[in-house]
């Protein structure tokens, strides 16, 4: 055994003072390496420490900056007042007031504006330009009068140049301001009414007339497989 230890410990055996001393160097060998491993542990202990404070510190840190920004945005939040007024804004909103109806824009009384009858379907987008009654017309454009075909009639581009063509007709007829309604959930919806605002029209109001059924006949039965 004495001698597997010397082995081990990189020495030979060949006297008793040999043995002797190897014997001591062993054991303060493994003196060393245990005094060193407890250092380490140690060390170990103190590093962790000193991380959980400074992890401690910064989450306190945090939680104070938050503090403190939401107890200054409730403060400008009170600080501002919310005022609704009727009518007119600085931003050219208007909220319909009983007053409205009568509103002039460009001389002419809002109730007496041409209205733009936008149809935005699933396969096509149709422009109408009518004069207040809805009898007379003024001009009209869809996707398939510019030029578009098939699936491209169902396009954003065709939409917007239906929209386009149709302002343009209008306003060679003296129109400048019209009302816009619009009816469907096709994807022409909003780029008819941008290319409408390109042909130097000015829109005062839009309407949705897209109908909304309720307690609408039952579909059939689907198909058994």
């Amino acid at each position: 055994m004495f001698c597997a230890a010397l082995r081990t410990a990189g020495l030979r055996a060949c006297s008793c003072s040999c043995r002797s001393s190897a014997l001591r160097s062993v054991k303060s060998f493994e003196g060393r390496q245990l005094s060193t491993s407890l250092s380490l542990l140690t060390l170990d202990k103190d590093a962790v420490k000193e991380k959980h404070r400074l992890m401690v510190r910064v989450t306190q840190e945090k939680h104070m900056d938050f503090e403190a920004t939401e107890e200054f945005e409730d403060n400008e939040t009170a600080s501002q007042d919310v005022v609704v007024e009727h009518g007119h804004q600085e931003s050219n909103f208007l909220i319909p007031t009983e007053d409205t109806l009568e509103a002039l824009y460009h001389g002419i009384p809002f109730r007496l504006l041409p209205v733009a009858h936008i149809h935005a379907s699933s396969n096509n987008t149709l422009v109408l330009v009518t004069d207040h009654t809805g009898k007379k017309q003024i001009s009209k454009s869809s996707c398939g009068m510019e030029g578009f075909k098939h699936a491209k009639k169902s396009s954003a581009l065709a939409a917007q140049a239906s929209g386009l063509a149709a302002g343009k007709r209008a306003l060679k007829q003296g129109v400048t301001a019209i009302r816009a309604t619009v009816k469907g959930i096709g994807q022409g919806r909003l780029p008819a009414m941008t290319g409408l605002k390109m042909a130097g029209l000015d829109i005062v109001s839009i309407t949705e007339r897209t109908p909304i059924y309720v307690n609408a006949t039952k579909p059939r039965k689907q198909k058994r497989k």
